[in-house]
This record gives structure tokens, sequence and C-alpha cells, in this order.
């Protein structure tokens, strides 16, 4: 039997102690006959049909993992059976996804086995995808006048359940629901909401994850901006912000992919009246990118990153500028919850900002190299970035001053850009143009193996990650 039928017939019960936010997972409860378990491009080909809302054949569709709930109750032991032993806790390191840059499929990798278990059939080829901080949705951004957005339930469910959780496994499936729209972007996921938001529309949906998990999946909020423009939302702290645009792209920025108006700020809302806005911060140009780190919300922008913090009913806003001189600018914002720091791409280099002494510094690759892919990645203890360098290495750097850690590691031949992932104690690196995808194991800072593809990769994003797992922004 293979990995992956052992965890699709098991449910197991984790216990944990609680250190911090951190669950520590310590023992497995099981059988005597348990075996141990170890965006944005407009380019691609089309579909014909146009993306439809609800695909479903009943009104309320169950997920996957939400079935046969208290098969794991202990009151239903036999007390003249011997208890079982308790054995040392080896997780899953969960599975990746990966959409094909020509195709309309996205393949499901094992990341433990290293093979692909699942070809799952999507509406368009070249899909963006973007995981949930949970570890189980991933959304498919299908960038295109008739496209939309897909989610795929990535099967593997850590419950909840007292003083301990519950791993529940299935098949990764396509949900019924689909959420069509023109030039669907980006997916925000904060305080238990996602924002996804059409481009076409100058609109994002609000939709909470409990509507994914539970299975009744109701129409979402609607927050509407002006005009339409390649923007974002994001809730957070009771409101949401969403992207404003307060002029047309110019021949040249048309040329440069800016297509409709030109975001330059956002605009402030409340989730009870998403559509009255209550404050709003422009001077952003060219917005993109976002982050989250507690009461502090970082954009990227031309003059430098937009800094607002939330106070006690409001926020307030200052511009973060870079260091003299500097001639690139942020288009990625990531966030951890164990770093103090937001991390940013910064042309050739990587950008570091502080929320609390609103300071950005610029720091250079070792080698030379540029930087082409980067991540938080986090153990519970140590809290690191990792980035791919455009001569093929991967580096840890240390957040706050994104110093080198260690020697660096050779994982692919040089390349302008790479697709890079982290969860589960593994990082992922696919290359655009090429099958083969190289799984390394985040502690022994080794190559754990790798995967030959079915077709070459457009996006890739982990599901299944411990409640200890990684959070990501977006690139």
């Amino acid at each position: 039997m293979t990995r992956h039928q052992q965890l699709k017939q098991s449910r197991r019960l984790l216990y944990f102690s609680q250190n911090g936010r951190q669950p520590w997972l310590i023992a497995l409860v099981a059988s005597a006959a348990f075996a141990t378990v170890a965006g944005c491009s407009n380019d691609g080909p089309t579909q014909a049909t146009p993306m439809e809302g609800d695909r479903s054949q009943t009104s309320d569709p169950v997920l996957p993992g939400t079935d046969n709930p208290g098969t794991d109750n202990p009151d239903t032991t036999n007390a003249n059976e011997e208890t079982p032993s308790e054995s040392p806790v080896v997780l899953p390191s969960g599975r990746l996804l990966v959409s094909d840059a020509e195709e309309a499929k996205v393949y499901v990798v094992d990341l433990d086995e290293r093979t692909v278990i699942e070809t799952i059939d999507v509406a368009y080829a070249s899909s963006f995808l973007t995981n949930d901080p949970s570890g189980r949705f991933v959304w498919l951004s299908h960038y295109f006048d008739d496209g939309g957005f897909e989610v795929i339930d990535g099967g593997i469910v850590y419950e909840p359940h007292d003083d301990h959780f519950h791993l529940d496994t299935d098949a990764p499936k396509l949900l019924d629901r689909a959420f069509p729209g023109p030039q669907p972007t980006h997916v925000v996921h904060h305080d238990g909401i996602f924002a996804f938001y059409f481009d076409g529309e100058a609109k994002a949906g609000l939709l909470p994850e409990s509507s994914l998990i539970t299975g009744i999946i109701t129409e979402p909020t609607w927050v509407f901006s002006t005009p339409p423009h390649h923007g974002v939302a994001l809730p957070t702290h009771g409101h949401v912000i969403i992207t404003r645009s307060s002029r047309m792209a110019t021949d040249e920025e048309q040329q440069e992919g800016w297509l409709g108006g030109i975001p330059t700020g956002v605009s402030i809302r409340t989730l009870d009246n998403p559509n009255d806005e209550t404050q709003s911060f422009d001077g952003c140009t060219k917005l993109h990118g976002e982050a989250v780190h507690g009461d502090h919300v970082a954009f990227g922008c031309d003059e430098g990153v937009l800094l607002l913090t939330y106070g006690e009913s409001d926020f307030s806003g200052e511009m973060i500028a870079p260091p003299a001189g500097s001639l690139a600018r942020a288009y990625t914002v990531l966030a951890h919850p164990d770093a103090s720091v937001f991390v940013t791409d910064f042309g050739p280099a990587l950008g570091v900002v502080d929320p609390s002494a609103k300071t950005m510094n610029v720091q250079l690759l070792p080698d030379a190299a540029n930087g082409a892919g980067f991540a938080f990645l986090s153990d519970g203890t140590d809290t690191r970035v990792v980035v791919m360098g455009s001569n093929g290495k991967l580096y840890r750097l240390t957040p706050t001053t994104l110093a080198p850690e260690g020697d660096a590691m050779d994982v692919a031949t040089a390349a302008d850009r790479f697709l890079l992932t982290v969860g589960g104690g593994r990082i992922s690196v696919a290359t655009p143009g090429s099958t083969e995808l190289v799984v390394i194991d985040a502690e022994s800072w080794e190559i754990a193996g790798t995967v030959t593809l079915p077709g070459t990769p457009a996006s890739i994003a982990h599901v299944g990650a411990p409640p200890d797992g990684v959070v990501l922004g977006h690139n």
C-alpha cells in the first residue's frame, strides 16, 4: 500500500501541548495495525465555454474531510482492550498543487512520495494559484475577460478537537462552486475571510472561509471601487481595504502592462458597510503587493512602501521611503507572524521594512545574484527568509538584516525567475519551462528528491501544512 493510500484510509489523533501560539505535536494514538506515515498574466490558451458559477448537482455540496464525524471518539474503546502505546508523530509533508502552463490542468504532488497522485481538470491553462494560511484551500485565478476563480480543496485537514487534532485525508477535488468575472487577479485571506478581486470590474468578493469548510457556500459580499484597474482587497481589523484609482494609464504605462486605471491609493470601509468609505490614503502610485502583520498593513508603491497602522477605531498612514538613490521598488510584500518585519522584493535585491522603526533597508544577495523568488520559512522556533537567486542557488537569510545564514544550496540551473513555496517542512522549487520539480528538506537543508511533472508549471502552491505551518503573501 502506498503512503497516499495509507493517508486516505486512516484518520489519526494528534495530541499537542500549547507553548505560546505554537502547537507542539507529541504523540499518535493508533491501532496495532497502523502503518507509520511518515500573477498576473493574460497569456495562455482559453477554453471555449465561459466559467459557470454553481456547478453542483445538489444545493449543499459536502467537502472532503467533513464526513463521518466522531469516528475517533475515545469513549467507544472497549475498556478490556489493551491501551495502544504512543509512538512518535511523523507528520505528512503535505501536497503541492501545480498548474500547467499549456493545458487546463492542475497536478497534485505527494511531497513524501514525490509522485503525482492526481490530475484535476480546470477551466483554463496557466492559472495563478494562491493558498490560504489554514493550508486547506487553493484559489485559481483565470485572468480572462470571461474568466473567474475556482477553488480546490487539497484534501488534508487538521481539525482541532479539545486537546488534540484530528487529521483527515481525502483525495483533492475541485469545488462545485466557481466565481466567474472579468480579469480575476489577487486573492487575500485574513481574519478568516477570503477577498478575491476582479480587475475588469474593480470589485472584490468577501467570503468567510467557514463557508468553504461547511460546504454551504453563500453569496459573497461585494465591495466596489472605480474605475477598473489592477488592484486588490484586504480584510483586517473589522475593515476591508480596497485599492482605488484616480487616473487612467498612459500609453507608456499600458505598454508596461498597466491596463485601465492606475492604482494610486486605498479606500477603507467597515465590514458592516463595505461600500461606505470611512478613510482613504493616496500617493501610492502603481500599488502592488500587500501584507498584514499585527496592527500594520504594508503596500508596495513607486514612492516606497505605504504603511498603515490600526489604532482604536481607524488607521493612520505613512510612506516609508527606500534608501536614497534607489532605482527599484517593491512589487511583492510578505509578512509572517513569527517575524517582526516585512520583506519585499526590490529589483535585483530584497528590502526589509521595520514597521516599528518605520525604516526600510535594501540588501543585495551574495554572489551578485538577483532575487528570483522568496518566501518566509518557520519551524515555530526559528524564522528565516529563503530566496532563490538567479544563479540557481537557494539562500537562507535573517529576516531583520537579510544577512546570509550558512551555505547556499545548488538547486537548479540559472534563470530569471523561479516558482518557490514552502510548507510541511519542505521547500519546493520549479522553473517555468522545465518539468523538473525540486523538493528540499528544510531541516536538513538537503535536496530530498525531484519530481518529473507531466507538463511545464505556471504556478505552485502548498496544501496540508500542520497547524504551525508557514503563512505566505502573494507574488
